[in-house]
């Protein structure tokens, strides 16, 4: 059994087939976070990269050149 909230917290509900259980980096931050719930944005490669915000990919649509080798 999981913990129970309590005051104003809130159980976190998601789907276990909305999770996957591979782990993906953003190149940004760093930060490592289940692919199912990060943002996926194509490389001019054609490869997926990952971030774990809106903000950390507007950072890298910016300037890609400075993250590309996080990528």
């Amino acid at each position: 059994m999981g913990a129970a909230a309590t005051g104003s917290e809130q159980p976190i509900d998601v789907p276990s087939d909305a999770v996957s259980r591979k782990l993906v980096r953003d190149p940004v931050c760093g930060m490592h976070l289940a692919e199912g719930l990060a943002i996926a944005e194509r490389s001019s490669g054609g490869e997926p990269i990952f971030f774990c915000s809106e903000e950390c990919r507007n950072k890298f649509v910016d300037e890609p050149k400075k993250f590309a080798a996080n990528a």
